[in-house]
């Protein structure tokens, strides 16, 4: 267990990849189009990471960069559109489908789906941009 960050990214996106399953298959909340666009993005995260740790990949993160990287700008888009709504404390189109902006949960009265999904996707990319820092330090 060399690289304990290529482990941290498999549990993220494993944790994000079983929520999001939980959500849709257990709870039936309906899926908008742009979280559909994030777990196109989160899926194959966790797999991946989880690969590359195993397989003892040094460049394990060059997989995933690029998913990380374009789902942390739709689901930083997705809490944009969220916020928004909320300032304007009236429901505003969102181009993706009608659900995109409910909130189908709102634990301790902030975090919803979309911060979850946008908290996944900042920590995975911390945590890519801290293993790129530790390989260029070398």
């Amino acid at each position: 267990m060399k690289n304990i960050r290529v482990w941290f990214v498999t549990i993220i996106g494993l944790i994000a990849m079983s929520g999001s399953l939980y959500f849709s298959l257990v709870r039936h909340f309906p899926v908008c189009d742009l979280c559909w666009y994030q777990r196109i993005c989160m899926y194959p995260i966790g797999v991946l990471s989880l690969i590359g740790g195993l397989k003892k990949d040094s460049k394990w993160w060059h997989y995933i960069i690029l998913l990380s990287t374009v789902g942390l700008l739709f689901s930083s888009y997705h809490v944009f559109l969220e916020i928004q709504n909320d300032l304007q404390s009236k429901s505003i189109y969102c181009p993706f489908g009608a659900t995109c902006l409910v909130k189908y949960i709102n634990w301790f009265g902030f975090i919803t789906i979309p911060k979850l999904s946008f908290t996944a996707f900042l920590l995975i990319n911390g945590l890519i941009g801290w293993e790129w820092l530790a390989k260029r330090t070398k």
